[in-house]
Formats: C-alpha cells, sequence, structure tokens
C-alpha cells in the first residue's frame, strides 16, 4: 500500500512494515506486482518486494501498469510504452494512447485520428476514430466514434451497430446499455442485438448480476 509522509510517498506491507521509504513524488497502484513511481525528474519501475529500478529513457509523465505495458510521454511530447524491466516496449510516436486492458489499446496518430495497437506497436485497426474507449476484456469490443455517431468495434475491425439505438454504454458482465432516439434505454449483447427492451428512463451498469433502473420516477432493480 502507497504511504503518504510529508507529501512524500512511500510503500508498507500488511503488518505496516516499511518496504520503501517515503521520499517519492508519485506511487501508482500495483498490477500484477509492479508500480510505476518518480522522484524529482527520474521515474522508476517498482515490484512488490520493493526493489526499484531507474527508467533510462527521459519521460515526462507515466501512468501505471496494464497487462505488463505502461504508457509514457517521451522528451518528444509523444507517447509510448515501458514494460516491467523498465524498457521501452513501443517508441514515443502516438499522439495519444490508452491502457492495455485487453490486447489492444487505442492510439492516435498526427491526423488525430484514433484506432488500435497490439503490444508491438503496429496497427491493428487503422485511426479512423474521432473517439475511442478501453477495450472491454469480457466481450473484447471497443466503444468507438466515428462521423456518423457511437458504434462498437471488435479486434479484428468489425463494425457493430444496433438498430434504433444512437448512444451505447461501456459493456459491464456481457451487456451494455443502448439508447434510442426517444430517450428509452435497454441493453444490448456483444452481438448487438437487443436483450432487454428500451422501456427505462435512467440505468445504472450491471454488478453482481444486477442493475439499476429508473421507471417514470421510481427506481429498482432487474437481472
Amino acid at each position: 500500500a502507497v504511504v503518504i509522509v510529508k507529501r512524500k510517498k512511500g510503500l508498507i506491507n500488511t503488518k505496516g512494515e516499511e518496504v520503501l521509504a517515503p521520499e517519492y513524488d508519485f506511487i501508482s497502484n500495483f498490477s500484477n506486482g509492479f508500480a510505476t513511481a518518480k522522484k524529482g525528474t527520474a521515474y522508476f519501475v517498482i515490484n512488490n518486494k520493493g526493489t526499484v529500478k531507474e527508467i533510462s529513457e527521459k519521460l515526462l509523465k507515466i501512468n501505471r501498469f496494464t497487462n505488463g505495458l505502461a504508457p509514457f510521454k517521451g522528451a518528444n511530447d509523444l507517447y509510448g510504452f515501458i514494460n516491467t524491466n523498465g524498457e521501452v516496449a513501443i517508441a514515443a510516436k502516438f499522439y495519444g494512447v490508452g491502457d492495455f486492458t485487453g490486447k489492444l489499446t487505442w492510439a492516435r496518430d498526427a491526423n488525430k485520428k484514433i484506432g488500435y495497437i497490439d503490444t508491438k506497436g503496429e496497427w491493428v485497426i487503422q485511426p479512423k476514430y474521432l473517439v475511442a474507449k478501453e477495450m472491454d476484456e469480457k466481450t473484447g469490443l471497443s466503444r468507438v466514434k466515428d462521423e456518423q455517431g457511437w458504434l462498437f468495434v471488435s479486434p479484428t475491425g468489425k463494425e457493430i451497430k444496433t438498430g434504433g439505438a444512437i448512444a451505447y454504454g461501456d459493456f459491464s458482465e456481457g451487456l451494455a446499455w443502448a439508447r434510442t432516439a426517444d430517450r428509452k434505454i435497454g441493453f444490448i449483447n456483444a452481438k448487438g442485438e437487443w436483450v432487454i427492451e428500451a422501456s427505462f428512463v435512467a440505468v445504472q451498469n450491471f454488478s453482481n448480476g444486477l442493475c439499476a433502473v429508473k421507471e417514470g420516477e421510481k427506481w429498482g432493480f432487474i437481472n
């Protein structure tokens, strides 16, 4: 766990013992045993035993690890990824990137268009979208927006739209909410099929098999 002493961050274990002295300006959350950190102008990779390795690449910013890769902003003001060894896994050549929540993540090119890259930094889905969200780990789908509106795209680039829907939410437990032109909300599956009729005026995401929904002026739960 990260602890703060006089505005500096360090680490303790579950016994409350100091693992890393509180001398860092930033320590991210851990992911699969690794975190990123900053002290002054230096950046580091830390494992859950407290071992620290300085990153030799000059960075302006770094985020947390997801699936073994941490996005960073390089000295050239472009974005790439560092691996858990503190080495550059994907060169800083993108104008924006997301997190590797799946096998792909979104990235922005020089034309401000967004596509999806793999862990080698190669385009799998060519940049053509205006907005893009992280990949859903369960369905593999990503929510994107083009000139016509919102839709979903699969890891192979297949686009999925739902008849009657003009807006979507992110997937949660295999379902995503979708809203019609008359502002009624229902739920669709990963194939873009309606599985719960659009009859609600407000919804939240599914959690533990239930979802809070609003009909008229009252809230309830559906499965």
